[in-house]
């Protein structure tokens, strides 16, 4: 029981130095300073988990959809060739 007790107040301790660390301020995220390995895995792995995590409720929409190219060309306008979305002009 004290063996419980102890890891039980060990990842209460844990946690409450993870928030004290985030709420601080001292890691510097802005993409102007280059993250550490741990870091840059941490984000990559967080990234791609949650997309494959998602990936079955998308449905890919036919490609060769006249009126969606006409729809993609609508919304997407002059700025389609600059987008992520939109990388692809339609033709």
């Amino acid at each position: 029981m004290k063996a419980i007790k102890l890891l039980f107040a060990l990842a209460v301790v844990g946690a409450l130095a993870a928030l004290a660390f985030v709420y601080s301020g001292i890691y510097p995220i802005g993409a102007d300073v280059p993250h550490t390995k741990f870091v840059d895995w941490a984000l990559e792995t967080l990234r791609e988990r949650s997309i494959a995590a998602r990936l079955d409720d998308i449905a890919v929409p036919p490609l060769d959809d006249s009126q969606m190219l006409r729809t993609i060309r609508r919304c997407c306008g002059p700025v389609a060739p600059t987008t992520t979305r939109c990388a692809q002009p339609a033709t």
